[in-house]
């Protein structure tokens, strides 16, 4: 669909591709170009998409009719980038987590605020068809008052498939980064509260050596309200690949599924879980991400995600690994 918005794509790896269809897709956008520094990748992109392809994204900075960048480099690259980025006075859709260490995300956060930009940072457990019907059953009081969460997610690394720089920490690689920005955000985004502190241990007891981040990690939430989450992560070799977020009430439990390899919804009800069906919610990926943004700098709203949310979910990040040192509880 073509709009008045065009958007530039910084990136054409794990992400990028997806975000360049969902500039062709999104209401009210128009995918321009997307710079990539592969030229390998740049010929891929020629073949499957009609739109710019150049090298250095600068270009696509530099450009008039371009209104949107959309982040989706690695993420040791994304402080650079979106600060570029806002000075050029181009609003930003940036991939999770929004950088690497609170610090980069503060200025990040400065550099949109002088220059007067809207920052869309990419979480898109708030985009999961059962995570929107989860919320909503919570936020209507079905389970009574949300009293704790816990998410456990065990699946194959699969290592010989991720890049060199998702399994090295320096550069923002590990199952924190990748997948512990999601765990957080999404138990974050139910309890409708602020994280104030962190306990936890980060570490590779897996892969030890044979990597240079963290392959599993146990961590406690504990928001402004009192009430914790839990989260439990293991990547491994071989095993079975098992994701479930279950979520307590005063009056009532549900359990939500938001990735394989059993997506859903439950909620018990006369002591049994029942699968909660219904329509398909607005919010199923990339797409629906630009579209808030769209929105938002359309109307001089507020964003749904913006950086400041962004930050205390790296700041909870950092804060585990923090701990991990420590072996105290950190505050935010």
């Amino acid at each position: 669909m073509q709009g008045d918005i065009g958007v530039g794509v910084v990136g054409y790896g794990r992400a990028g591709g997806g975000h360049m269809r969902a500039a062709e897709r999104a209401a009210g956008a128009r995918l321009v170009g997307v710079a990539e520094t592969s030229a390998e990748r740049r010929a891929e992109v020629a073949k499957n998409y009609a739109c710019l392809t150049v090298a250095d994204y600068h270009e696509l900075l530099d450009r008039d009719d371009i209104q949107v960048i959309t982040i989706a480099l690695p993420h040791w690259l994304h402080e650079r980038a979106a600060v570029d980025a806002a000075n050029a006075k181009k609003h930003i859709l940036i991939e999770k987590p929004m950088a690497m260490e609170p610090e980069e995300c503060d200025r990040i956060n400065a550099a949109v605020a002088k220059n007067g930009v809207k920052l869309m940072v990419g979480h898109s457990q708030h985009y999961s068809q059962f995570n929107l019907l989860a919320r909503q059953h919570l936020q209507a009081g079905e389970i009574g008052e949300l009293i704790f969460q816990t998410i456990n997610w065990y699946k194959p690394l699969g290592l010989a498939s991720r890049p060199a720089w998702g399994m090295d920490r320096s550069k923002g690689g590990g199952m924190l980064q990748m997948n512990g920005a999601h765990m957080i955000d999404v138990c974050r985004w139910f309890a409708g509260q602020p994280i104030v502190a962190v306990s936890g241990r980060v570490a590779n007891d897996v892969f030890g050596d044979r990597v240079r981040a963290d392959d599993s990690f146990l961590g406690q939430l504990r928001f402004a309200d009192g009430k914790l989450a839990a989260l439990a992560h293991v990547a491994y070799e071989n095993g079975v690949e098992t994701y479930q977020h279950d979520v307590v009430g005063s009056r009532g439990q549900m359990k939500v599924a938001s990735y394989p390899p059993n997506p859903g919804l439950w909620m018990s009800r006369n002591g049994a879980y029942e699968a909660i069906g219904g329509e398909r919610t607005r919010g199923q990926g990339f797409a629906n991400e630009l579209e808030d943004l769209i929105d938002a700098i359309t109307r001089d709203a507020p964003v749904p995600v913006d950086g400041a949310y962004g930050r205390e979910i790296v700041a909870a990040m950092s804060a585990l690994e923090a701990s991990t040192k420590s072996g105290r509880e950190v505050m935010l």
